[in-house]
C-alpha cells in the first residue's frame, strides 16, 4: 500500500514543562518535531489541501499542547502525537519528537528528547 510521508519539523517554543518549581515558573526552550505516514493515494495528484495533511490544524494541536504545562516531556509528546493522528481518518501513524533544549542537568549542553509514536488501531 502507498503512503506518503508528511510533517512539521523543528518548531521552536518556549514552554513551561518540568518537575521542578523552577521549570514550571521560568519556562525554557523546547523544539518539536511532528512526522506523519499518511494513506491518501490522491495525494500529490492533485493540488488539494484535502488529499494531505492540514499544517495549520497540526501545529495549531501542537501549540496548545506546548501551552499547557506538564511535568514530564514524555506526556507532551504522546499527546501531541494522539491529538494530530485524531486531525485525519488517513493519518496511520504519527511520531511526536520533543527536544528540551536546556535541562536542569547542570551539564553545560546537550538536550533531553522524547519520541513518542501513536498508530491507528486496526
Amino acid at each position: 500500500m502507498p503512503s506518503t510521508t508528511v510533517g512539521l519539523y523543528d518548531l521552536p517554543f518556549y514552554a513551561y514543562h518540568g518537575v521542578y518549581p523552577e521549570e514550571a515558573t521560568l519556562g525554557g526552550p523546547y523544539r518539536v518535531s511532528v512526522t506523519c505516514q499518511l494513506d491518501s493515494p490522491a495525494v500529490g495528484t492533485t493540488d488539494a489541501l484535502a488529499e494531505t495533511l492540514d499544517y495549520a490544524a497540526a501545529y495549531r494541536v501542537i501549540a496548545h499542547e506546548m501551552a499547557t504545562p506538564r511535568k514530564l516531556i514524555e506526556t507532551v509528546a504522546r499527546r501531541i502525537a494522539e491529538g494530530v493522528l485524531a486531525l485525519d481518518p488517513r493519518l496511520l501513524q504519527v511520531t511526536c519528537t520533543v527536544d528540551k533544549l536546556a535541562p536542569p542537568l547542570g551539564a553545560l549542553g546537550g538536550y533531553a528528547r522524547c519520541i513518542y509514536t501513536a498508530q491507528r488501531a486496526g
